[in-house]
């Protein structure tokens, strides 16, 4: 049995006080401005266990700030990338950005809303005096649809519709239909292997 393998050479690490500093750890990988950015502000010291005052120091002014800047910026992609519509949210990332059109269909789903009224979730900041005292969604879902339409047909194979419409119901064509009904059975799947908000992904319920 034989291996093939690269063997880099060894890097000397000199300092005046015997010390490495990040410079050495970060190598040639990192550019020359930023190891002066890093030394100058977090200070040429040993970077682990030894001096949690220094990792600290540089984890709060270096890698904190550049975290909370990707996270904005990824946020602020999304919002541009992902319109306030009605649309399906099939992946559990998803739920990082809602549509303010998908907060209501979502909130008022009722397992979610057992949350909501238990407390266990954010519900998108909603007061409970502001909600639909009923889910309007699931009437326009269920509306003209069977789910097992052999279960329903009847002797001489028949299959009766029916379609419950009121005025105060949203539009909703048939793709934002579809959309609601599949970001439900998401949140079904959500609920049942995780222990996220769904309105507040990727916090936990309480």
């Amino acid at each position: 049995m034989s291996f093939q393998g690269r063997v880099h050479p060894l890097t000397t690490i000199q300092n005046s006080n015997g010390v490495p500093n990040y410079g050495a750890f970060l190598g040639t990988a990192a550019s020359a401005e930023l190891i002066s950015v890093i030394n100058e502000q977090a200070g040429s010291t040993f970077f682990g266990t030894h001096c949690p005052d220094t990792t600290a120091a540089f984890m709060q002014s270096i890698i904190l700030p550049i975290q909370l800047a990707a996270e904005q910026i990824k946020t602020n992609t999304e919002v541009l990338l992902n319109p306030d519509i009605i649309r399906p949210l099939i992946q559990y990332d998803d739920f990082r950005y809602i549509p303010g059109q998908m907060q209501l269909p979502i909130l008022l789903y009722a397992p979610v809303r057992d949350l909501y009224d238990r407390g266990r979730i954010e519900g998108f900041g909603y007061h409970h005096d502001t909600l639909p005292q009923e889910d309007v969604y699931a009437h326009i879902l269920a509306s003209g649809r069977v789910e097992d339409v052999g279960e329903a047909m009847d002797s001489d194979g028949m299959v009766l519709f029916h379609w419950e419409m009121s005025s105060d119901d949203p539009y909703l064509d048939e793709e934002q239909k579809a959309a609601i009904r599949d970001t439900r059975e998401v949140i079904d799947r959500m609920l049942y292997e995780t222990s996220y908000d769904p309105t507040s992904w990727p916090n936990e319920r309480g």
